[in-house]
């Protein structure tokens, strides 16, 4: 799914994954709430910048994680909180939007310059072949 992170480019899932303890960080938010163990909602995001490109996973048991990423373009403006995740945890609700994120990452063909072509090999940011302008895909 298209979100955006700091106004710029990004995809993001919505799911559920089981939040991770954290002992050398007694007042992380998620261990002051005691969700370790607990699976819970979240977005899963992918955001093409600093590189490499970073995954992250954002608290939506209020719906405000999903909002950040769509309705307000990942704005720090509006607030969010990160979440420490136990690997292979995460379950998204619809693996078609899994698969739409790994198709829209490698299927730029176009540099914005008429003529160009992007090295299609998946990595973010793109990079077009012939005058090595960065972007992330369309």
């Amino acid at each position: 799914m298209d979100a955006r992170w700091n106004g710029e480019q990004a995809w993001a899932f919505r799911g559920t994954a089981v939040v991770a303890a954290v002992p050398d960080k007694p007042l992380l938010w998620s261990n002051v709430e005691g969700l370790a163990g607990q699976r819970i909602r979240v977005v899963q995001v992918f955001y093409p910048r600093p590189e490499p490109e970073c995954a992250f996973t954002i608290d939506d048991r209020d719906g405000s994680g999903w909002a950040k990423v769509t309705e307000h373009g990942g704005s720090p403006r509006v607030g969010h909180r990160s979440v420490v995740v136990v690997p292979k945890s995460t379950e998204p609700d619809d693996w078609q939007d899994v698969l739409a994120i790994a198709i829209a990452r490698t299927q730029a063909t176009s540099c914005d310059t008429a003529g160009h072509a992007w090295r299609n090999d998946g990595a973010i940011p793109l990079v077009c072949d012939t005058c090595g302008h960065e972007d992330v895909a369309p």
